[in-house]
């Protein structure tokens, strides 16, 4: 592929050689929205996922503060039984702006 001097080739590249650092890759496109990802055919949902969920272990060693910024998550359409605490419940960040879907 011929490099076209766009923004968008630039950080597909960079997601790209990142599939070893999969933290930053991650971060890369949940700040660009670069590449423009979408969810495979086997995906559970439509939509892929917004943050990592609260771990068991930081809402057992941290449970006063977990819960608090659990609670505060918006809860989707996509999110799943633990609605709350899903990967699809969104951030105060990005409540109320329809992004990323």
């Amino acid at each position: 592929m011929a490099y076209n001097g766009t923004v968008e080739q630039v950080l597909e590249q960079k997601w790209i050689a990142s599939w070893t650092a999969a933290t930053e890759a991650w971060f890369d496109y949940r700040r660009t929205g670069l590449p423009a990802l979408q969810a495979g055919p086997a995906a559970k949902r439509g939509v892929l996922p917004v943050r990592f969920y609260y771990a068991q272990n930081e809402l057992m060693l941290n449970a006063e503060n977990a819960l608090d910024a659990v609670n505060g998550l918006e809860v989707t359409g996509y999110s799943q039984a633990d609605a709350n605490n899903s990967a699809w419940s969104k951030q105060w960040l990005v409540q109320g702006t329809g992004k990323p879907w």
